[in-house]
């Protein structure tokens, strides 16, 4: 929207405003200033305003000029026109959108150039101009934001119009149509006025029916039949002026609307706690008073109830489109305030969100098998399947083979498998966490989070430097998942086969067709014997692949697996104090009877009550048995260290002294 500084003169008195303050508080409100440039034919500034989405009805000066007027708490400049006596009010129509309506006849108009002020006034808001019929009907809309429409007499074929034939009717793709002696005049649709072209005035039209009305919609700011009677009469007004046209009586019909201002109710502490204080030393928040003063600025009527607290408020109907919920209520009144009067400084809240349990295990299971070495990877959750049962189809898939939602993760990690086989790649390790969909027997929808993963390596293992680098076998990949299952502190069970006793995952048992059926197990919880997944490796003849490398695949049920973790919280640590000073290490070798135990050798040593002190660790290195003598002989390390103190010769001599007693007594 384009338009000259000095066209909001007629509306607002412009001593009162600066160009810079205006662009200013109009930039805080909200609205996006392109550009300002001084135009040097019409000796004034011409700004290009961008409207916003839940703006609207800003589309005209007149528009422009109640924002300006509301946010500077100015008077507009308007003068109440009543109706003159001699125009006659016809018997009420019952008309489904407009809700006021004037016709006039207007003949011998001289439909010729515009004045120069008429066209610099059009050109100030980037108009195009044409002759003057035309350029009239765009300096209403550009000036009050007002639809006038003119119709050639000529082509009615009438002199003399009979108003009674005017009707209205609502149609199946309009919400309303007018029209004369059962030919349509106009027709108001959703999002536009349509013409009918037979009618349609051009520059050699000299006599004229004249047609304004207001609709009853949400983004006219027309409200008051003063302020309908005060465009007509400028229409009116202009015409006879420069067109010097001799004009006819109005015909004119008034509709009862029943109110359409919306309601929204307000707690005052909601207001004061979204707004915050109004400055750093006082701290002070928006006083009733001026939330109320901001209100009437506005023009929203209010009522403020003390006992309950609350601001019950009337929007007018102009801003029923974007005024709907408490806050934007509280963004108007902080805009009308003024933004700069508010500490710009987020609270500070103790309270923080929680992650839950589910959360940080999942985490957990990404981390460990990052860890282990797999990567992650993610597809879609549509995609396109042969086996319809038990799937779930779009009403409307946005592509052919994106019709259904995933019901395994396994197919879509084998065939990024399958893709990595063609590029020649010597090893897959990767999972995916994912959400599976499914229905149930009752035909109830049914989502859960699984972990599906599949494990190929041709170069997985070499025993030693000459040895043969061998492929990843069976074995290899069950204690993958075994060592995955030992840092989750999961307890789970192997089952070569199900019983009755084995409760079921039918989701799961669904992919039993991708695992060869002579090496799979079933992963089971310990303590319930619930299935919860399946481990095995590929069903090569089912994905008709002609590979040789061995490669084992798993999808486990995330909600079931975590019920299987249990945390070590039984657990006793025995605390002692860390010694800083030096320990001493001596092998020693004992002869024992031939049956005797190591462990019952080391608690003799260790017991307190042995007297052999320092002790800190004991490990055996060696055992020798002498076939000859029938003896036996073990060597153990042993590491002492004290607690306050360096240990010297004398108290490793006392030690050995020790040893030889409590062995011999043994």
């Amino acid at each position: 929207m384009k338009f000259a500084w000095k066209n909001l003169n007629y509306f607002i008195n412009l001593k009162c405003l600066k160009l810079e303050e205006t662009i200013k508080y109009l930039t805080l409100a909200g609205f996006e200033i392109d550009n300002i440039e001084k135009n040097t034919i019409i000796e004034d500034q011409v700004i290009t305003l961008s409207n916003t989405t839940n703006r609207k009805e800003i589309n005209s000066i007149f528009n422009l000029a109640n924002e300006i007027s509301i946010i500077f708490n100015l008077k507009l400049k308007i003068k109440t026109i009543l109706s003159s006596k001699d125009k006659i009010n016809l018997k009420q129509k019952k008309y489904k959108k407009i809700k006021y309506i004037k016709f006039n006849i207007i003949t011998n108009i001289e439909n010729k150039s515009s004045p120069e002020w008429l066209k610099n006034y059009l050109f100030g808001c980037n108009k195009k101009v044409q002759f003057l019929l035309k350029d009239i009907e765009e300096y209403i809309k550009v000036k009050w934001g007002q639809k006038v429409l003119f119709f050639d007499l000529t082509k009615i074929k009438l002199n003399t119009v009979n108003y009674k034939l005017i009707k209205s009717h609502r149609t199946f793709s309009e919400n309303e149509m007018i029209d004369y002696n059962k030919e349509r005049l106009f027709s108001i649709t959703k999002y536009d006025i349509l013409v009918n072209k037979k009618y349609v005035y051009d520059k050699n039209t000299s006599n004229i029916m004249l047609c304004y009305f207001v609709c009853n919609d949400d983004h006219n700011i027309v409200e008051s039949i003063s302020m309908f009677n005060n465009i007509h009469y400028e229409i009116i007004k202009t015409i006879s002026r420069l067109g010097k046209g001799i004009i006819q009586k109005s015909q004119y019909n008034i509709n009862k609307f029943s109110e359409k201002r919306k309601k929204i109710t307000i707690h005052k502490n909601y207001i004061k706690q979204i707004l915050g204080p109004l400055n750093k030393s006082s701290r002070k928040l928006l006083s009733n008073q001026q939330i109320k003063i901001s209100l009437n600025q506005m023009k929203f009527e209010s009522i403020y109830s003390k006992n309950r607290k609350l601001f019950l408020i009337k929007v007018p109907h102009y801003r029923n489109h974007d005024l709907v919920r408490d806050i934007d209520i509280v963004e108007e009144i902080a805009r009308i305030h003024g933004f700069s009067y508010f500490l710009d400084q987020l609270p500070e809240y103790k309270k923080r969100g929680k992650v839950s349990i589910k959360t940080s295990y999942v985490k957990k299971i990404r981390r460990t098998l990052q860890m282990i070495g797999f990567n992650e990877i993610m597809s879609c959750s549509l995609v396109n399947t042969n086996n319809k049962k038990n799937t779930i189809k779009l009403y409307n898939p946005i592509a052919e083979d994106q019709k259904y939602l995933k019901n395994n993760l396994l197919k879509s990690i084998i065939q990024n498998h399958l893709t990595n086989i063609k590029q020649d790649f010597t090893k897959t390790e990767i999972f995916e966490i994912g959400r599976i969909f499914n229905i149930d027997n009752d035909e109830r929808y049914i989502e859960n989070n699984h972990l599906g993963g599949l494990v190929n390596n041709n170069k997985f293992i070499q025993k030693d430097w000459s040895g043969k680098i061998e492929e990843l076998n069976w074995f290899h990949a069950k204690n993958i998942l075994e060592y995955f299952f030992k840092i989750l502190n999961a307890h789970i069970k192997w089952h070569t086969s199900l019983n009755v006793n084995n409760k079921v995952d039918k989701e799961i048992q669904s992919t039993e067709k991708y695992y060869d059926k002579y090496n799979k197990v079933y992963i089971c919880n310990n303590l319930s014997t619930e299935m919860i997944g399946l481990f095995g490796e590929i069903n090569y003849e089912f994905f008709k692949t002609s590979t040789k490398k061995r490669t084992f695949i798993f999808e486990i049920n995330i909600d079931k697996l975590i019920k299987t973790i249990y945390l070590k919280k039984h657990l006793k640590y025995i605390i002692k104090p860390y010694s800083v000073y030096p320990g001493v290490t001596r092998d020693i070798s004992i002869e024992v009877k031939k049956n005797t135990p190591i462990e019952k050798i080391k608690k003799l040593i260790i017991n307190k009550n042995s007297k052999i002190n320092f002790v800190e660790s004991i490990k055996l290195i060696s055992e020798y048995y002498q076939q000859q003598n029938n003896k036996r002989f073990l060597c153990f390390r042993i590491t002492y260290r004290s607690i306050s103190k360096t240990l010297n010769t004398e108290d490793l001599k006392s030690i050995d002294k020790n040893i030889k007693y409590l062995f011999r007594k043994e």
